[in-house]
């Protein structure tokens, strides 16, 4: 993991398990908690950063089906840890993408806590999928809203739900400036952050940043 605060030309890093292919970070109840796109967790506590290597690392598999997966975030509110399907069998012949819940023990460890469904049917009434399927990339929480930001680098696009799930929002995003986006967070002062992955030198990475209206 790479950390560095805005404006810092030399970054931090910390290693806290072997190779493979991790998709989603969050800070949840003093731990960091990386997800691996099949699915499995991994925690360790924030104070670690200040080492080369995290010491204390848990590890969550088997808590949701495996499947792909991109979108990982944390609620502040309650403590719980949120996960969106990208590409998963349980929603192969269904209008509705599934994600899951997991609660972060005081000690790091993980638990399940439950589902949630987010309606294509909702997101189409609102900005046309094209007839494809929805595939989260990203996924973080406005605190000022209440409300779940939802990105998709396949069908670019930003879907926004309120707290029950229910889509009341739906925005194209230009090609141009969102060649790949796979990342997205607010800061608190509300500025929305979205982060584009580089692959070659015609994409390169960026982030993006865009102040509260």
């Amino acid at each position: 993991m790479y950390y560095f605060a805005p404006g810092e030309h030399q970054y931090q890093q910390i290693k806290f398990a072997k190779k493979g292919d991790y998709e989603g970070i969050a800070i949840s109840n003093g731990y960091i908690v990386v997800l691996e796109s099949k699915g499995t967790v991994y925690s360790f506590p924030y104070s670690d950063i200040l080492q080369r290597e995290a010491t204390n690392v848990k590890v969550g598999k088997d808590l949701i089906p495996k499947a792909e997966y991109e979108s990982l975030a944390a609620s502040q509110s309650d403590s719980l840890l949120y996960i969106i399907c990208k590409k998963c069998a349980v929603d192969k012949s269904s209008s509705k993408v599934t994600g899951y819940v997991l609660g972060l023990s005081k000690e790091g460890d993980f638990f399940k806590k439950g589902e949630f469904k987010i309606d294509e049917k909702q997101i189409d009434l609102i900005s046309s999928l094209k007839g494809k399927q929805f595939r989260p990339s990203a996924l973080t929480k406005n605190k000022r809203t209440n409300e779940w930001y939802i990105l998709s680098s396949i069908n670019k696009m930003l879907v926004v739900a309120n707290e029950k799930w229910e889509v009341v929002g739906a925005f194209p995003l230009d090609p141009s400036l969102f060649n790949q986006p796979e990342a997205i967070a607010f800061d608190d002062s509300g500025s929305l952050y979205i982060g584009n992955e580089g692959g070659d030198k015609a994409n390169k990475a960026t982030l993006l940043k865009f102040k509260l209206n």
